[in-house]
């Protein structure tokens, strides 16, 4: 990972069956909400989009990089 801030991401979906996890976990170092609820997470190879009806809530906690000495 490059020094820039990074994030851990747990997005909460909704309407999901039993067999799969109601959860998505990412580490990120970009989430954009849109003003529609729309919600994108982008981490250096690649990203992810989840519809405003396709989420109820998501935890955002702040990962400090760890430098090589």
């Amino acid at each position: 990972m490059s020094v820039r801030g990074w994030f851990e991401v747990t997005v909460y979906r909704v309407g999901e069956s039993a067999n799969k996890a109601a959860s998505d976990n990412f580490t990120a170092h970009t989430l954009t909400v849109r003003p529609d609820g729309n919600l994108k997470i982008e981490w250096e190879s690649g990203s992810h989009g989840f519809t405003a009806g396709g989420y109820d809530r998501f935890e955002l906690k702040r990962v400090v990089p760890v430098r090589a000495k």
